[in-house]
């Protein structure tokens, strides 16, 4: 599969639509959102972990991962009270929601990203271990998987197996070095890669 399939411009759904006025369609074309950050959050995972980046840059990239995060705790828990937002229960129907506790997953994207709230100074993204993040991805794989699993529409269902399978295939680095090498070494990455 190609990263077009990944192009956000390829949205052709009005994001404005109410449930009732979505199509099959449009809900399929809704899914790209669904795909891209489950993308988002796998690849940051390991990036966070195994890419030297500048200190500023760690953030840009620990903030999207949490944003990234808040939004498929959103759209798999159907939290958003936005009558215009695209939650999982457009798909599955109304009470569905996945086994796993969506527990504070939203609430370290919310207070500590999205908002200029006070828990901004303590935020808990930049002690953020990578085996925390790595649940978090997990249990967001899963509860996807479980909502794939749940997709009234077929074809809805083959595309988002497919986002699925995509973001998936972004978790296989090999494990971080254990000696010799900086183990947050872009280079170190990519000689393991090969």
């Amino acid at each position: 599969m190609g990263d077009e399939q990944f192009d956000l411009a390829q949205h052709s759904g009005s994001p404005l639509m109410p449930p009732s006025e979505r199509s099959d369609e449009d809900l399929r074309d809704y899914l790209l959102q669904v795909g891209h950050a489950l993308s988002m959050v796998c690849e940051l995972t390991e990036w966070l972990e195994r890419v030297s980046l500048a200190k500023h840059l760690r953030h840009a990239v620990a903030e999207s991962f949490a944003m990234n995060s808040r939004l498929l705790v959103e759209f798999l828990w159907s939290t958003s009270k936005r009558l215009t937002d695209v939650r999982a229960s457009d798909y599955v129907g109304v009470g569905w929601c996945p086994s796993v506790d969506k527990g504070d997953k939203r609430s370290f994207g919310d207070k500590h990203v999205a908002h200029m709230a006070a828990e901004r100074i303590d935020c808990p993204l930049a002690s953020m271990t990578y085996g925390e993040r790595r649940t978090i991805r997990d249990e967001l794989l899963g509860a996807g998987r479980e909502f794939a699993a749940a997709i009234r529409d077929p074809d809805a269902k083959d595309l988002m197996v497919t986002y699925l399978n995509h973001a998936e295939s972004l978790t296989a680095w090999p494990p971080p070095p254990t000696g010799g090498e900086d183990p947050a070494s872009f280079i170190a990455a990519i000689r393991h890669l090969q």
